[in-house]
C-alpha cells in the first residue's frame, strides 16, 4: 500500500477553507456588481465573476471527497 501523502489532509481543508471564503465574500459583492458593471463595463466584471466563481466551486467541491476520506480514518 502507497503510504499517504504528508499533509494531504491539511492542503484538503486549506483548499476547503479557501472555496468557502471565496463563495461567501463574492455572495456579500453580488449587489454590488451592477454598479461595477457601470464603471468598467460588463465584460471584465462577468467574466471575472464567472471565472473566479469557477475556481472557488473548484476548490470547494473538489476537496469535500479528501476530508470525507481523512475524517473516516
Amino acid at each position: 500500500m502507497a503510504e499517504p501523502e504528508r499533509g494531504g489532509t491539511l492542503k484538503a481543508l486549506l483548499g476547503f477553507a479557501a472555496g468557502a471564503v471565496l463563495i461567501v465574500c463574492y455572495a456579500f459583492t453580488l449587489p454590488q456588481l451592477p454598479k461595477a458593471v457601470e464603471a468598467i463595463g460588463a465584460w471584465p466584471v462577468w467574466g471575472g465573476f464567472t471565472v473566479i466563481t469557477f475556481v472557488a466551486g473548484w476548490l470547494f467541491w473538489s476537496n469535500v471527497p479528501k476530508l470525507y476520506e481523512a475524517m473516516k480514518r
